[in-house]
């Protein structure tokens, strides 16, 4: 991804940030008013592939993405999940999951990758998914300068 994306991805943060403190709306609407926003691009998605409408797709990604966002902001405001928890344990699990995206190698056979997968993800839900037991410092020494 490019420095320009993640400055992107900030702004929506930042709006998810003001979005919290300024709009009443967000502080009242229910959980569930989130959740069927998300399901409700993705099919919006759906129909823009089939339709084979880029411009039309690109505005519906950045809904799902915005209304992605607002669910995990609820979720937090909530008192039901800590945003840095799980952006900490995302980065844990997936990149325990696919070593090779951390180690900087690609993996053509897809059956290894699924192997490694699914080994994987066996051992973390056998010990549970635990951040510190995990790659995620293994991760930040192999992005080096390129750090979120």
């Amino acid at each position: 991804y490019t420095i320009k994306f993640m400055h992107w991805l900030s702004w929506l943060l930042w709006l998810q940030k003001r979005n919290r403190e300024f709009n009443g709306w967000f502080a009242e609407s229910p959980i569930e008013y989130y959740i069927d926003g998300s399901q409700n691009e993705i099919e919006e998605i759906r129909k823009s592939l089939s339709e084979k409408n880029h411009d039309e797709l690109e505005l519906e990604v950045g809904d799902l993405l915005w209304d992605a966002l607002s669910l995990i902001n609820k979720l937090d405001h909530a008192w039901l999940i800590d945003m840095n928890r799980v952006c900490t344990r995302a980065v844990a699990k997936f990149a325990e999951r696919m070593p090779y995206n951390v180690e900087g190698y690609f993996e053509w056979n897809p059956e290894t990758r699924e192997e490694i997968w699914n080994a994987v993800k066996k051992l973390q839900k056998g010990r549970g998914l635990d951040e510190h037991h995990c790659l995620v410092q293994k991760v930040w020494e192999a992005v080096g300068d390129d750090k979120p």
